[in-house]
Order: C-alpha cells, then structure tokens, then sequence
C-alpha cells in the first residue's frame, strides 16, 4: 500500500483534483541524483506542481507570485518557502 499524505487546507481554490494530482506526482515522479554543477533553488518535482498548478488554475506564467501572495497554503501544499 502506498501511504498518503492528507492535507488539510480552507480555501474555496483547492479542489481535490489538485491534491489527487499532487499526490500521484508524489508516489510517481522520482527526483534524479545529481553529484555535480551548483545546487538547484526548486526541485524538478516543485516545478511540475507549480505547472500544474498554473494550467489548473487557468493562469498565466507570469501570474505565478500573485497566485502565491493570494493563496499562500499552495507554497506548503507544494513544500517550497518562496515562489520562483
């Protein structure tokens, strides 16, 4: 069995669609072992959820921090301290 976070968040935005496909992201998407060049800012995993996040949302690129200033829970949710 393959165990599951939940989370809990009070917002109208989320729906469980998002939390289902975060979830699968998490159980499925293996983070690749790099032992050279600098350190990353974001994980590749933390980019795909912003992504989908975005494309979920009907939301642009560039409308990536206003999204995180209105709903700060997506930053948890995510598991990233600032928006990129």
């Amino acid at each position: 069995m393959l165990a599951q976070k939940r989370i809990e968040i009070n917002t109208s935005f989320v729906k469980k669609e998002i939390l289902f496909i975060f979830n699968i992201i998490d159980i499925f998407f293996n983070e690749p072992k790099y032992s050279f060049g600098r350190k990353k800012e974001f994980s590749d995993k933390a980019i795909l959820k912003i992504l989908m996040l975005l494309k979920m949302a009907k939301k642009s690129y560039r409308k990536v921090q206003k999204l995180f200033d209105e709903h700060p829970e997506f930053l948890n949710l995510i598991g990233i301290k600032e928006a990129p």
